[in-house]
């Protein structure tokens, strides 16, 4: 059994998406997005690994609803 596999199976499935992914739902660049890392702001982002930064389609549901995003 995949690693990937084990985590899907303790956690259930959830959907995440890249910041490529999130940047192009948001309708931002992932240069926002990565700033908004740094200040602790935008949608709840996870790190997987080192380098591998993902966003819950959930979360960012959740982030547009709320409307903290400003445009």
């Amino acid at each position: 059994m995949s690693a990937a596999s084990q985590v899907r199976l303790l956690s259930g499935p959830v959907d995440l998406l890249t910041a490529d992914e999130a940047a192009a739902l948001l309708a931002v660049s992932t240069r926002t997005l990565a700033n908004w890392r740094v200040l602790r702001k935008g949608p709840r982002w996870t790190r997987l690994g080192e380098r591998c930064i993902r966003y819950s389609r959930a979360d960012l549901s959740a982030f547009i609803a709320s409307g903290e995003g400003g445009a």
